[in-house]
């Protein structure tokens, strides 16, 4: 006897009906886009999770003559694809066919339907057809979910696990059509009612009763390349969550997890918001059909891109610059100069005869773009370093704190500093700075009310945005250590300090290898005196072994712990001249938040204060 036999065709059915058929969602997902391909307007869904699922889908759409539906349930039918090309070229999700004929062979499934424009309709159901007087469009109803397969049905998560996966997939395609109304029965009682209106609206219906409450936490992209058109909704870098559960992405309208796009708002978010938090999210991203493949997996969750460098870069630009001038706007608010909000716009272009194509870059400065992240100083940007005791890492000369502000001493760190009296800083339209309460916020008065600005976290932001941009620009000078600060390390960390040496280098880091687990580190970019080089270096290495798989963000991490031990500490008294300064200087970051993501400030207005007193 053979090894190797043939399958009969109802085997073959019921392992087809696995691959798209994992849950009850996966039957909702695949009538719900019928139904959408079928020019519909209005889709009312019914759920029945006992003794076994049973789902219906209704549409008011065109319906079916007495050949689509003999055709619809055989299998390998479909309207979408005429040939193996096609494919590649999906613009739609099927007229029926594909989904239904896998469905049926799982499950107890009748259709009706009626073509729009006649009364009599069709029932489909156990092979044959019989007239019904139905108006225009489709109906479905799937029973019995996995009668016949007792094994998948053991699989099942509980029932509040499977409704959670049937609102999601309910969920993600009314987002995706705003222009379809939709309706939602479980258990016979209706618990979503979505009528036609905008995308924005439709989001705000949805989602103003979860996490959508405070739309002020909130910014829009609307931004088009060419034939690529790219659409969010964020939240704000202090209006965050632990998990990623809240991002919707949609590519050409179909709900996908997608890791380019993922990363692309993880990079974008990074530094602005805390280590590990995700913002809330809806995101549209249309491109024509060939350049992206819908079939990497049967369920269409996941695509490929053509050219994923292209499209990871323009995303995290289009929400850098979202969430820039979101923070720009609140800044302008409280520093009452109640400038104009500029639309959010990336301006983004591919530059001419790039290869976006082709692999990513391998060297460090390819790899970790700053192009958009300079500050606008006032001077010509050059960039000098002037060593103190306690705060070495003072760039430029005319940045906090400029030398004629600060003449730092040991006496500093008692709080006892040399201030210039002829100092005046610019400037701060509609802010008066008041003093500092703990030694650690700076209280300003705005024309909004009160402003407290934490003066490491500020600092600490400034000081990272000069390493960024000295990066950019190959402008670091290594500091020297009189005595290399030498380390017992492991295998994998001594391979991982090998394998990224140009990078770190680049970064002013360097190191020598002593032995097979001895490491001596003798650079940094700048001085850090008063500091722990133990401490420093470790932290450093942390970062490197933590996120070796990442560059731009190993980068980034390096220089915030840079950032964080070469700023003013809480505690440290200032003069009022050196806040206005630092004050000031807030303005010009690329964001409001420390290089770990804590907000640089906190604006409370008179209107709260006044109901905190009790005189509204």
């Amino acid at each position: 006897m053979p090894r190797i036999i043939q399958l009969n065709p109802e085997s073959i059915s019921q392992i087809a009906a696995g691959e798209v058929i994992e849950r009850p969602a996966s039957v909702l997902k695949e009538l719900l886009e019928n139904s959408l391909d079928a020019e519909s307007s209005h889709i009312i869904v019914k759920i029945i999770d006992k003794p076994s699922f049973s789902i219906s889908v209704s549409d008011n759409g065109i319906g079916m003559d007495k050949e689509d539906i003999l055709l619809c349930c055989i299998p390998h039918t479909t309207s979408k694809i005429q040939t193996f090309e096609d494919v590649y070229r999906l613009s739609s999700f099927g007229f029926r066919g594909e989904a239904l004929s896998t469905i049926a062979a799982v499950s107890h499934l009748k259709i009706s339907s009626c073509l729009r424009g006649t009364s009599m309709g069709l029932a489909f159901e156990n092979g044959k057809v019989s007239p019904i007087v139905m108006p225009s469009g489709t109906k479905i109803e799937v029973s019995s979910l996995f009668y016949n397969i007792p094994a998948r049905k053991k699989f099942l998560k509980s029932l509040v696990s499977e409704k959670t996966a049937l609102l999601k997939v309910f969920e993600e395609l009314s987002l995706a059509h705003p222009y379809i109304s939709f309706e939602l029965f479980y258990n016979e009682r209706k618990i979503h009612h979505v009528s036609v209106t905008s995308r924005i609206e439709r989001i705000y219906t949805m989602f103003s009763h979860r996490w959508l409450q405070n739309k002020s936490s909130f910014f829009q992209i609307d931004e088009k390349i060419g034939n690529v058109k790219l659409w969010v909704l964020a939240s704000s870098p202090a209006h965050v969550n632990s998990t990623s559960k809240h991002l919707w992405l949609f590519v050409n309208h179909r709900a996908v997890v997608d890791k380019i796009l993922s990363h692309a708002i993880k990079s974008a978010y990074q530094g602005a918001s805390a280590s590990g938090t995700w913002p809330y999210l809806v995101l549209f991203l249309e491109l024509d059909s060939h350049e992206v493949d819908v079939n990497v997996h049967p369920s269409k969750r996941e695509v490929r891109f053509v050219d994923p460098p292209f499209i990871h870069e323009w995303v995290v630009k289009c929400l850098k610059e979202g969430i820039q001038k979101f923070q720009n706007k609140s800044w302008r608010k409280v520093d009452g100069s109640c400038l104009p909000s500029p639309p959010i716009s990336a301006s983004a272009r591919r530059p001419a005869g790039a290869n976006w194509g082709a692999p990513s870059a391998s060297h460090p400065s390819e790899l970790f773009n700053f192009r958009d992240t300079s500050v606008r100083g006032r001077g010509d940007g050059a960039m000098s370093v002037i060593q103190s005791p306690l705060h070495p890492l003072w760039v430029n000369s005319e940045s906090v704190f400029p030398p004629s502000v600060i003449a730092m001493d040991a006496a500093a760190s008692r709080g006892n500093l040399n201030i210039d009296s002829s100092f005046v800083p610019e400037a701060l339209p509609g802010m008066t700075v008041i003093g500092q309460i703990h030694k650690t916020y700076i209280v300003c008065d705005t024309k909004e009310g009160l402003m407290l600005v934490d003066q490491h976290a500020a600092h600490e932001r400034i000081v990272f945005e000069k390493l960024i941009k000295q990066f950019q620009e190959s402008k670091f000078s290594k500091q020297y250590l009189l005595i290399p600060v030498s380390f017992q390390l492991d295998d994998e960390e001594i391979y991982l300090l090998r394998h990224h040496e140009k990078t770190l280098d680049k970064c002013g880091i360097e190191f020598s290898i002593l032995s097979a687990q001895k490491v001596a580190f003798k650079s940094l970019p700048l001085a850090l005196s008063g500091a722990s080089f133990e401490t420093l270096f470790r932290e450093i290495l942390d970062e490197i072994i933590e996120k070796s798989d990442d560059i731009p963000f190993m980068i980034h991490k390096i220089f915030a712990t840079l950032a964080c031990h070469s700023s003013i500490r809480a505690g440290q008294s200032l003069a009022i001249p050196q806040m206005e300064e630092l004050v000031e200087n807030i303005s010009k970051l690329e964001y409001k938040n420390c290089p770990h993501g804590r907000p640089v400030f906190f604006e409370m207005s008179y209107q709260e204060i006044e109901k905190r007193f009790k005189r509204i």
